[in-house]
């Protein structure tokens, strides 16, 4: 048996890190959304990137999942149906490294990118805010109908806020709800 959040974590973190749909074998679509395999890592140990003694030369667009909660999505469930409809919050946050490190080899430095803009670790982080959320979001690239729990869906709450955490380190971090189906007949357990 697995969790109720399993599929969900799956998922994401093949989104974000794994390149899913980047090989055009989810449709045209999907390859549009989709994010280059290794674009991100995640963060060791999903240690909170908030931590001051997290690795720095690990920091620079590492990512990690915070879930913040799970409701009853639309309002209470009749817990008699064979289908409930569940919200589960997550918070995706990325680091990024900027100023003096970010000219050095802390910095995780992608195509056109250059030294001028790893110094503005906030134009990367809402750069790629927006592609994270084009990738989540996208209906061809996030739900998917064979897993327990089924993913139905993946929404941007509000914005991405940018928090400066000192020592040349950056955190953007957006919250998304998450739609999924659970079958009242599944424990899930792990």
């Amino acid at each position: 048996m697995t969790q109720p959040i399993d599929s969900t974590n799956t998922r994401l973190v093949a989104i974000l890190t794994q390149g899913r749909g980047t090989d055009g074998s989810l449709g045209a679509e999907a390859q549009t959304c989709s994010i280059p395999a290794d674009r991100f890592r995640l963060a060791l140990a999903n240690a909170p990137l908030r931590d001051p003694s997290y690795d720095r030369a690990a920091f620079d667009r590492a990512v990690r999942l915070e879930y913040l909660s799970i409701e009853d999505a639309d309002g209470p469930d009749n817990e008699l149906d064979s289908v409930q409809m569940r919200a589960l919050y997550v918070s995706i946050q990325a680091g990024y490294i900027e100023g003096a490190d970010s000219v050095g080899s802390f910095a995780k430095l992608i195509g056109s990118e250059t030294t001028a803009v790893a110094q503005t670790a906030r134009v990367r982080a809402l750069s790629d805010a927006e592609r994270i959320r084009k990738a989540v979001t996208s209906p061809f690239l996030f739900p998917y109908d064979s897993t327990d729990p089924v993913l139905l869906s993946c929404d941007r709450q509000g914005r991405t806020e940018v928090e400066d955490l000192g020592d040349g380190r950056v955190i953007a971090a957006t919250v998304y709800r998450v739609l999924y189906q659970a079958n009242s007949d599944t424990t899930y357990d792990p």
